[in-house]
């Protein structure tokens, strides 16, 4: 909170928290902050992967409705006259 209680951090925090080893000029093996280029090597890789491509034509397979179970619902995937896709429950 700021001298006039709005809720804001002050300027000067903001400042510090802007500022990283590359802006100080710092060896990165000395930074106290890791680098936002290179991940932290002690630390898992949580990223996701990447997710499945799957065009249209795959799923559909020539048809213009397909199927899909999923939790064990069925989900109908079509085609509509404006060639859009909708799926419903």
């Amino acid at each position: 909170m700021d001298a006039n209680g709005n809720g804001q951090a002050p300027r000067s925090t903001l400042l510090r928290m802007t500022l990283n080893c590359d802006i100080l000029r710092l060896p990165r093996e000395t930074c106290p902050m890791p680098h936002p280029t290179q991940p932290d090597p002690t630390q898992p890789d949580r990223s996701p992967p990447p997710p499945v491509t799957l065009t249209s034509a795959d799923i559909l397979r020539g048809g213009r409705e397909a199927m899909i179970l999923h939790a064990g619902e069925a989900y109908r995937l079509r085609v509509t006259s404006k060639d859009r896709l909708i799926l419903t429950k």
